[in-house]
């Protein structure tokens, strides 16, 4: 037997997103009467004068499978999500603030690690020598 472990890179990214429904299909889960949803241009106002990105995502973003990891899918590797964010985080500095609106709401987003090629994936391979 034998083992061969190679190491595959993948062109990734991180970055952060607020997530905002339309405010036509907004429903808040918490509160029975309507609550009008945050604007996306008064969230990027709150960014504008300093305020922590992680903060807004735990205070405004209504995508709560990520809110819970400060609006963070981790390591995102290339053609795995939305292709106009990919776009757009690829024209964006480090840091940089941009918004993408598409049918389903408007993904307010942060890149956070530059879209590069890391080592992300080991792939082990085995194989057994048959013995007569």
């Amino acid at each position: 037997m034998y083992k061969k472990e190679k190491t595959e890179k993948i062109n990734s990214a991180i970055f952060r997103t607020i997530f905002l429904y339309p405010p036509d299909r907004y429903i808040d889960p918490i509160r029975t009467e309507y609550t009008p949803p945050p604007s996306r241009d008064s969230i990027l106002k709150l960014l504008e004068e300093g305020v922590d990105f992680k903060k807004l995502v735990a205070l405004y973003s209504q995508d709560h499978a990520v809110k819970k990891d400060e609006g963070s899918y981790g390591w995102v590797p290339e053609n795995m999500y939305l292709p106009e964010i990919e776009s757009k985080s690829k024209e964006v500095e480090l840091f940089e603030v941009f918004f993408v609106e598409v049918n389903i709401g408007t993904f307010i987003c942060r890149l956070e690690e530059e879209w590069k090629e890391r080592e992300l994936a080991k792939i082990i391979e085995l194989k057994i020598k048959k013995c007569n």
